[in-house]
């Protein structure tokens, strides 16, 4: 047994999800959830982007989809490719109101479902 990741007595895990067989998750160094990556080597786990608040990990077809904090307020639908470049929001569908929280992100065939307040129509289920 190997550790591989860094932690502190304030340190959390959480969202550990397989994308191609990279490891992903969110680690809480009491400074929000970033998220982060392993190929189960010391050296090879590294920060992918210091976006606070990731959370929701989901793998599309090799692809990660997770929310965190937008610079625009609130929490948003991002996606990665596991590098810093390819981290990027997809969409800010509640434009000018703030985050439209996304939430119980699901694979379903291939396709990425979760539900969304768009500041119109309330919490309806999204597909993307």
């Amino acid at each position: 047994m190997t550790k591989i990741a860094p932690a502190s007595g304030t340190s959390s895990f959480g969202n550990l999800t397989n994308v191609g067989g990279t490891l992903y998750f969110t680690l809480n160094d009491g400074n929000g959830s970033k998220l982060w990556k392993s190929d189960g080597t010391q050296a090879g786990t590294v920060i992918v982007k210091g976006i606070p608040s990731a959370a929701n990990l989901t793998n599309i077809d090799g692809t990660l989809y997770f929310t965190a904090f937008a610079a625009s307020g609130g929490n948003e639908l991002w996606m990665s490719d596991g590098t810093y470049s390819g981290t990027v929001m997809v969409r800010d569908i509640n434009l000018g109101s703030g985050s439209y929280t996304p939430a119980n992100l699901t694979n379903v065939n291939g396709s990425l479902y979760f539900t969304a307040d768009d500041g119109v129509n309330g919490r309806e289920v999204w597909v993307l």
